[in-house]
């Protein structure tokens, strides 16, 4: 199952049934695939701290997650963000 979470706190059941499906239907401008299990818009990243596996990403509240990017994906991410 894929829930998506809202910047209003719902938590809503996604009709897709992969994270490859929803994210072809996502604007990659603003929708960036951090790891297998998580897609986040570019206006909810908080900050970023290196790790030595890549980076953590941490997101603006309500959410409270840390999210883990691979070394592979950092320089993509940074260019996403701009």
């Amino acid at each position: 199952m894929i829930f998506i979470n809202t910047v209003t706190g719902e938590k809503l059941l996604s009709d897709h049934s992969t994270m490859d499906e929803l994210e072809s239907l996502l604007d990659p401008a603003v929708f960036f695939r951090v790891n297998r299990q998580h897609l986040v818009h570019i206006k909810s990243v908080a900050r970023m701290k290196p790790t030595h596996k890549g980076l953590n990403v941490q997101l603006k509240p309500p959410y409270t997650l840390e999210l883990e990017l691979s070394r592979e994906k950092v320089t993509a991410f940074k260019q996403w963000l701009g």
